[in-house]
């Protein structure tokens, strides 16, 4: 027996009578020294348990009832043996760690949150991943070979074709293949010169000789001084009234002319009249002329009407003619325009020789050959007032352009000449029945 002797033995009872615990408690000297020791109460064990929210009555708890939880995460409670072996494994002070800072040769911690700066773009964070958001433009990198050109056609860029073995002196064509170019030819030869009569061909500029700094290549091939080497120019000449000034240097402005202009005599002045301001034109009078100005602002509602000389903007007087008679003057009617038109142009009518000499009428004749005839009876001209030769040219002219229509026969010719000393137009006729010799005309 592990228990010698039961010193008390404590019952209790339900109100209905019913024990509930028979509760023996022992001396620890009546325990005998090789007892059972049991170290931990085991679930089906019982304790005795003072309630208190029950007047202090003992009463039989499982051991289940009053056993601490297992600790978690978020409550204190019992270490199970998994955690005191995890625990134990665990060096003193293994938690005492400070994170250093990222360096080029340490690992470390960083923070994130830097701002984009240019092309520094800042570290992110996707599920504890960190990675860099570059905003590029252009992801293909995969080209394809360049296209041809073709004689209708542009091609398009891309990569270099690969060239052939064998190919190592070749040149990529437009076409897209390796060639040799078809003239390699890169050997010029000195330039041709020109001479009074042909033209130089074009070449290598040829090497000019030691001593030769300071010539200049010629048209003819060779190196030479240029005859006139003088750029010194002297001031302008200035101009007269009566003479011309000579090109030349613009002489300098003294100070404070700087806004004077170079006048052709030579000198910096102020224009004598700079005004641009402008007044209003001023009208003419019946007996007063107006004078240049601005036009003036026509008044509102006067968009149909129309600058007056005097001035005003009015409504131009009423433009409507009526046909001209014998005592008004007017527009030409279309029966008088009918009549006009039916009138030979011509400075004769039609008729004979003799009925042109017969015409009445004076004349009169000038010292310089001038000559002013009125109107004829068959001579029709009006007022001419003119040289005495072209009007004998002009006589001629019309005789011969209307001898047919006029019967005077197709083979007659007409000519016509003036004497100076007797004041005679003569005209003669021949052939047709025109010939003979009349005296037209005696001027006076």
């Amino acid at each position: 027996m592990a228990i010698i002797e039961r010193d008390v033995v404590l019952m209790g009872k339900t109100e209905e009578g019913d024990n509930t615990l028979d509760m023996p408690i022992t001396r620890l000297g009546n325990v005998e020294d090789d007892a059972e020791i049991k170290e931990a109460p085991e679930e089906n064990d019982y304790v005795a348990v003072i309630d208190m929210s029950d007047n202090g009555q003992m009463k039989k708890t499982p051991v289940s009832a009053i056993k601490p939880p297992m600790a978690t995460r978020e409550e204190n409670g019992l270490m199970s043996a998994a955690d005191k072996t995890k625990l134990d494994g665990i060096t003193e002070g293994a938690n005492n760690y400070s994170l250093p800072l990222a360096a080029a040769s340490v690992r470390g911690g960083a923070k994130i949150g830097y701002a984009a700066n240019g092309k520094n773009y800042p570290v992110q964070l996707s599920n504890e991943q960190m990675y860099v958001n570059v905003p590029w433009t252009d992801t293909n990198t995969t080209y394809a070979n360049m296209s041809a050109a073709t004689a209708s056609a542009a091609g398009k860029a891309g990569l270099v074709p690969a060239p052939e073995a064998g190919a190592q002196t070749k040149y990529l064509r437009g076409d897209g293949t390796w060639q040799t170019p078809p003239d390699t030819n890169t050997t010029y030869s000195n330039m041709t010169a020109a001479t009074a009569s042909k033209a130089g061909n074009a070449g290598l500029v040829p090497a000019p000789a030691a001593g030769a700094q300071t010539k200049y290549l010629r048209g003819d091939g060779t190196w030479q001084t240029p005859p006139d080497t003088n750029t010194t120019y002297s001031n302008m000449t200035a101009a007269t009234a009566s003479k011309a000034g000579n090109a030349g240097l613009v002489p300098a402005p003294a100070a404070g002319a700087q806004t004077k202009y170079l006048r052709g005599d030579g000198t910096w002045q102020t224009p004598p009249d700079t005004n641009t301001t402008y007044s209003n034109m001023t009208g003419a009078t019946t007996s007063a002329a107006g004078n240049a100005g601005l036009v003036p602002a026509p008044a509102a509602g006067a968009a149909t009407r129309y600058l007056r000389s005097d001035g005003t903007w009015q409504v131009p007087p009423n433009t409507t003619y009526s046909a001209a008679t014998a005592s008004k003057a007017g527009l030409m009617s279309a029966a008088d325009k009918k009549k006009l038109d039916g009138i030979e142009t011509s400075i004769v009518t039609c008729g004979t020789i003799a009925t042109i000499i017969s015409g009445s009428g004076s004349s009169t004749h000038s010292s310089d050959n001038s000559v002013t005839i009125p109107h004829k009876t068959d001579l029709i001209i009006v007022n001419y007032t003119g040289s005495v030769n072209s009007y004998a040219t002009l006589v001629s002219q019309t005789l011969n352009s209307t001898k047919t229509s006029c019967g005077l026969g197709s083979n007659a010719t007409f000519t016509a000449s003036f004497d100076t000393s007797s004041a005679t137009l003569t005209i003669k006729g021949s052939g047709g029945t025109g010939s003979g010799t009349y005296t037209a005309i005696k001027l006076t």
